[in-house]
């Protein structure tokens, strides 16, 4: 799949790609930091669709 399908549950979109094991131990994003806040804004809400 590659991108991630955010119109699905996770469970659904978990069931067809399984979370991949990382060198790091990483499990989850906590968050994000952005150096253009605008720039930021427009990539959350218009680019990947979701709320704030």
């Amino acid at each position: 799949m590659g991108r991630a399908v955010w119109y699905l549950l996770d469970n659904e979109r978990l069931s067809w790609e399984r979370p991949g094991t990382h060198q790091n131990g990483a499990t989850g994003v906590v968050g994000i930091t952005v150096a253009d806040l605008e720039r930021g804004l427009h990539l959350y809400e218009q680019q990947l669709g979701l709320e704030l």
